[in-house]
């Protein structure tokens, strides 16, 4: 695929994932598409480790991104990982920035990053399933910091 191709791939995932209504997890899933397409584009690290990738995202300027993102529901999900910190349930190596599993507050940029990498992981490669409630809301919450950080790529790589 040349670069066209690969924009417009992405560009057709996140729109896809902004029109679904109902299911969070095929809405996470769609947008997770779009942003491994979007930083294996962008980022020439040389190296095919996902894991590599996501923390290279992390070095993207955070203040920009925060203007992207609805802060209404923040305090919810900080709450909710205060008393139910994320864990890694694939393979125990974590990469959280301060506190374990937790996210600490809108500046917090790496650990929102961490936070959608783990949801993905746990989600296709862990012991959690869409079915339990528990992770129905993770990946509602992951979606919250995923779909706004598309936006914000998208704007900076191709707006």
């Amino acid at each position: 695929m040349n670069s066209d191709e690969i924009w417009t791939s992405i560009n057709y995932w996140h729109d896809e994932a902004n029109s679904y209504e109902k299911d969070y997890f095929i809405k996470f899933t769609l947008d997770f598409i779009a942003l491994i397409l979007l930083i294996r584009n962008e980022y020439n690290i040389g190296n095919n480790a996902e894991r590599d990738y996501i923390n290279k995202l992390k070095e993207e300027n955070s203040e920009k991104y925060i203007k992207f993102l609805d802060k209404s529901k923040f305090s919810e999900i900080k709450k909710y990982l205060n008393d139910y910190p994320l864990i890694n349930d694939t393979n125990g190596k974590d990469y959280w920035d301060g506190d374990f599993g937790k996210i600490n507050d809108l500046s917090d940029f790496k650990n929102m990053i961490e936070f959608i990498y783990i949801a993905r992981n746990n989600l296709f490669h862990g012991q959690k399933r869409v079915d339990f409630a528990r992770d129905k809301i993770i990946i509602e919450y992951a979606f919250f910091f995923l779909n706004p950080l598309l936006d914000f790529l998208i704007s900076k790589y191709n707006g």
